[in-house]
This record gives structure tokens, sequence and C-alpha cells, in this order.
């Protein structure tokens, strides 16, 4: 599982509660043998707009306007295509313009091929990062292997039993399908790296092909030669 987590420049200073929460998500899934992968960039998201989300009759429940998530999703996607399988933003509190005391929200769609969260940097971090990102698990398994959770797992709803149970029962829970976290997580990584190898041998075929195109008399610039390598490599 790879998550890019987008940290918010604000809580440069709350490096210590950041890893204690990651520690405590990674805790779940601890005796599953599967691969989890963060990469961290920190970007100021203090201006990103917030809109009200409508759900189950509430009011006053705000979050990311989603039409921004989209094209910052999308310009993830054009540089890195399937290398993440979520996006997860970690906003500081003092951005965090949710007035109910949420802890996060999974956005509960897909943005090109990605699952995203909000999640807010507070001492409840934790609660964030293993709630909103267990809310996505089903979308991965459907979409992969399609196996509906709620049948696995006997329930009619895998968000509002299994999420939203007790959470000392994460980890027994999150045991009983590591079997389906390895397969589609491992899908997934395969995907990217079939697609990764294609490009780069389009990458070299095009340099080949304008390289023939060049006079017979005409010697490789020396740069021309490097790209050569890099590419082989």
């Amino acid at each position: 599982m790879r998550i890019l987590l987008v940290l918010d420049t604000k809580s440069q200073n709350k490096t210590g509660i950041i890893q204690d929460a990651w520690d405590k998500f990674l805790a779940d899934y601890s005796d599953t043998g599967l691969k989890i992968e963060r990469t961290d960039i920190w970007i100021d998201l203090s201006k990103v707009p917030w809109v009200q989300y409508p759900y189950m009759g509430f009011k006053d429940l705000y979050g990311f306007d989603t039409n921004w998530v989209r094209n910052y999703c999308n310009s993830v996607w054009k540089t890195e295509n399937g290398k993440y399988d979520l996006i997860t933003f970690a906003v500081d509190e003092t951005n965090w313009k949710e007035p109910n005391g949420a802890w996060g929200w999974n956005l509960g769609q897909w943005f090109n091929d990605y699952q995203v969260q909000m999640v807010r940097v507070s001492p409840y971090l934790d609660l964030g990062f293993r709630m909103e990102i267990l809310h996505s698990i089903d979308q991965f398994i459907m979409r992969e292997l399609g196996i509906d959770l709620n049948k696995f797992f006997k329930v009619d709803s895998f968000d509002e039993r299994i999420v939203h149970g007790p959470m000392t029962e994460y980890k027994n829970h999150i045991n009983q399908m590591k079997d389906l976290l390895i397969k589609t997580f491992d899908k997934r990584r395969n995907k990217w790296q079939q697609v990764s190898i294609l490009k780069k041998l389009l990458e070299l075929y095009t340099k080949l092909v304008n390289l023939l195109q060049k006079k017979e008399n005409t010697p490789l610039m020396k740069e021309e030669v490097e790209n050569l390598k890099n590419l082989e490599t």
C-alpha cells in the first residue's frame, strides 16, 4: 500500500505527533505482511477552498472542495501515474475548518486511480489515519479482486459495522483480510511497474528513431549518449 502523505507546512513543528500517529496506524497492519510505503511532501494547505459536505442529513460538515482535490490528483497523475494508491492530506489544526471536531474524512470516491483522505493534525491524528484509510480498503478490494467486503464479513455495511465499530477490533478485522490486502496491493504495484517499463521502452524507442533520422555523418552529442545510458538503467 503506497501512500502519498501531503503535509501542511503549518505542521512542520509537529513531526513528533505525526510520526507517533503513523506508528499507531502501522500497528493495525503489523501482522499482515502487507508492505506500506509512505512518501511525504509539504505544501501550504491554508488556501484550499472548503465546502459543505452532504452526509446522512447532518449539517455543518465541511471538507476540501472536491474540484480542488480532483485538480491536485490530476497533477499527481500526470507525473506519477500509478505510483501511489492513496493520497492523504494532513491538515494542520489551525487550517482545519470543519466545526464539529471531526478528525478526518475519507472522500469516498476515486480521483484518477487514487483514494483520498483528509485528516486533522491534532492529538487525535492516529484516529484519523486509522479510520479514514480503512474506509477506503473495501473500494480497493472490490476494484482489484471483485470481492465485496460486506459479504466477506457478513455485515450490511463494512463502513458502519467494521470501520465505525470498535477500533480495538481493527487489528483483528485487518488480519482476517490480510490475504486480500496483499493480493490487492501487489496487483496494483505490478500494474504500475508494467506501465513504467512500457513508458521507458517508448522513450527509448523515440530516442532511437530520432537518432536514426540524423545524418549519417553527424556524430552523437555527449548529452544524447548519456540520455541513452540513463534510459537503459
